[in-house]
C-alpha cells in the first residue's frame, strides 16, 4: 500500500471517528430523550428509508468512482451523468417510499413522517453525485470535511427542534436541512474542480451506467433489506418498543462499519481498481493486507461486546433499554462477515460481475425475510438477531465459493494466529468477569487492557509479515494528515 492510502485512511478514519462519535452521541441522546416507543418509531421509519437509499444514483456511485479514477479528464462528463441519475432516482425513491408505506398500512402522522424523511433524498442527491466524482479524483478529505459540517448542522438543528417538543418531526426536518446545505456547498466546489458540465456529452454514457448500475442498485437494496427490514417486521409483529430495543443493539453493531470499514475500504478501493489491471501482484498483496486488517479489527470489536454487553447498553442507553442486553452479543457476530463481504464485493465490481452481486444479496434477503416472518411470533427478537448472523455469514460463504479460484485468499493462512489471539484474550476476560459486577471505570479499563493484550499476542505470534511492519513503521514516521499528498 502506498503512503497516500495510509494517510488518506488515517485522515478519513479520524474524520469518521469524529462524525460517528457525534452520530453515536446523537442516537444515545435520542434514545434517552424520546423514550423507547418514540425511539422505535424513529428507527422504524429510518430503516424504511434506508432500504430505498440503495437506489439513489441507481447503483452508480462505485461505477462512477471507478471510471473517474481511471479517466480523470472525463470527470465533468461523469459529473453531469451523476447529477441526472441521482436527481431522477431521488424522485423515484420518494414515490417508492410512499407506496410501500401505504402497503404496510401506515396512515396519519406515521405516513406523513415517512414522506418527510423521504424528502431528504432530494436534498442529498447533488452532494452524493459530487461524492462519486470527487472520490474518483481522490478528493476524499475535501468531501469528508463538508460532510462533517453538514452532519454537525443536522445534529445541532435536530437537538434544537427536539428540545422544543418537535421530537421525530424535528429529527427528519433537520435531516433535510443538513443535507441541503451540504449539497449547496459541494456542488460549486466540485464544478470548480471539474469545469463546466456539458450535459450533451454526459447523456450518451447514461445508458451504459444504467445497464451496469441496476444490478449494483438491486444488490445494495437487497443488502439493506437484509440489514434493516427486520425492523419493519418487528414493528408489525411486536410493536414500536421492541424496535427500540433491537435498534439499540443494532446501532452499537453498525457503528464499527461506519467508523472503521467504510473509510478503510473507500481509501483502498481506488488502488484496488487501478492495480487490478496493471499491477496484479500489487493487487493481490493489497487485498491480502486489507483482509488481515479488517479481520483483526472486527475481532477486536467483538471481544468487549461479548464480555460486557450489559455495561455497554447501560452506559450508552440507560436502564430503560435493559432488554437489549441479550441481543448485543448475538448481533455483534455479524461484524466479521459483514466486513469481509463489503471488501470482497469490490472484486465482483472490478470483474464486471454486478449480476453475481445481485444474486448473492437476493439469497441473503430472501432467507432473512422468510425466516423472520416464520420465527418472529415464536422466537421474538432473539430469533431475529440469530437470523441476521446466519444470513450475513451465508452471504460471505457464498462469495468465497464463487471467488475460490481467484487465488486471493492467502490471508487465510494467518487466520489461526488471529483466532488464537482473540480466543485467549476473550476467554481470559470472560473468566475474570464471571460473577463480578465491574464498576463503570473498571470495565472501561478492562476493555483497554484486553485490546492491548490482543495486539501483544498478535505480535508475539508474528501475525504480520516483516515487510508489513517495516511499511507501517515508515508510514508512522512520515504520517502528516496535512501533507500535500493527502487530498
Amino acid at each position: 500500500m502506498s503512503s497516500k492510502i495510509a494517510k488518506n485512511t488515517v485522515v478519513l478514519t479520524s474524520l469518521q471517528l469524529f462524525i460517528k462519535g457525534m452520530g453515536a452521541v446523537w442516537t444515545f441522546y435520542l434514545a434517552r430523550r424520546l423514550g423507547v416507543a418514540d425511539y422505535g418509531l424513529w428507527a422504524n421509519i429510518l430503516a424504511l428509508i434506508a432500504i430505498f437509499g440503495a437506489f439513489q444514483g441507481i447503483g452508480n456511485s462505485s461505477i462512477i468512482f471507478k471510471e473517474v479514477s481511471q479517466k480523470h479528464s472525463e470527470s465533468s462528463r461523469y459529473l453531469g451523468a451523476a447529477l441526472f441519475l441521482f436527481g431522477a432516482s431521488a424522485l423515484l425513491i420518494c414515490l417508492g417510499v410512499v407506496t410501500l408505506s401505504l402497503c404496510l398500512g401506515y396512515s396519519g402522522d406515521k405516513l406523513i413522517l415517512t414522506l418527510l424523511a423521504a424528502l431528504s433524498f432530494i436534498a442529498v442527491a447533488p452532494s452524493l453525485a459530487c461524492q462519486s466524482v470527487l472520490y474518483g479524483l481522490e478528493q476524499f478529505i475535501r468531501y469528508q470535511i463538508i460532510f462533517v459540517a453538514g452532519s454537525f448542522l443536522y445534529f445541532l438543528t435536530g437537538i434544537i427542534l427536539v428540545e422544543n417538543g418537535f421530537n421525530v418531526w424535528g429529527i427528519f426536518t433537520a435531516l433535510s436541512v443538513g443535507y441541503g446545505v451540504m449539497s449547496l456547498i459541494l456542488l460549486p466546489m466540485t464544478l470548480r474542480r471539474c469545469g463546466i458540465i456539458n450535459f450533451k456529452e454526459a447523456w450518451p454514457i447514461i445508458p451504459t451506467l444504467l445497464r451496469l448500475g441496476w444490478p449494483l442498485a438491486l444488490a445494495a437494496f437487497l443488502t439493506e433489506m437484509t440489514l434493516r427490514f427486520d425492523r419493519i417486521l418487528i414493528d408489525r409483529f411486536l410493536g414500536q418498543s421492541a424496535v427500540g430495543y433491537y435498534q439499540a443493539s443494532f446501532n452499537l453493531t453498525i457503528l464499527s462499519r461506519e467508523v472503521i470499514l467504510i473509510p478503510f475500504v473507500t481509501s483502498v478501493a481506488a488502488k484496488l481498481y487501478s492495480s487490478y489491471a496493471h499491477e496484479k501482484i500489487a493487487f493481490v498483496r493489497l487485498f491480502e493486507q486489507s483482509n488481515v486488517i479488517l479481520i483483526v479489527a472486527a475481532l477486536g470489536i467483538l471481544g468487549p461486546c461479548l464480555v460486557f454487553p450489559d455495561k455497554l447498553i447501560e452506559l450508552f442507553y440507560g436502564k430503560a433499554f435493559t432488554p437489549a442486553i441479550i441481543l448485543l452479543p448475538i448481533l455483534i457476530l455479524t461484524v466479521l462477515p459483514f466486513f469481509l463481504l463489503i471488501l470482497w464485493q469490490n472484486i465482483f465490481i472490478i470483474q464486471g460481475k454486478t449480476g453475481t452481486l445481485f444474486w448473492i444479496n437476493f439469497c441473503g434477503t430472501f432467507l432473512s425475510i422468510s425466516a423472520n416472518i416464520l420465527s418472529l411470533p415464536r422466537f421474538g427478537l432473539v430469533g431475529t438477531a440469530w437470523i441476521a448472523v446466519a444470513c450475513t455469514t451465508g452471504m460471505v460463504l457464498l462469495s468465497f465459493y464463487l471467488l475460490r479460484k481467484e487465488k486471493l485468499f492467502a490471508f487465510t493462512k494467518r487466520l489461526p494466529k488471529i483466532l488464537l489471539s482473540f480466543l485467549v484474550v476473550t476467554s481470559l476476560s470472560l473468566l475474570l468477569r464471571e460473577g463480578r459486577d465491574f464498576p463503570r471505570g473498571y470495565f472501561l479499563i478492562s476493555i483497554l487492557l484486553e485490546t492491548v493484550l490482543y495486539f501483544l499476542l498478535l505480535g508475539l505470534l508474528r501475525t504480520f509479515k516483516q515487510e508489513e511492519l517495516n511499511w507501517l513503521g515508515r508510514q508512522i514516521q512520515t504520517l502528516n494528515p496535512f501533507s500535500q499528498t493527502v487530498d
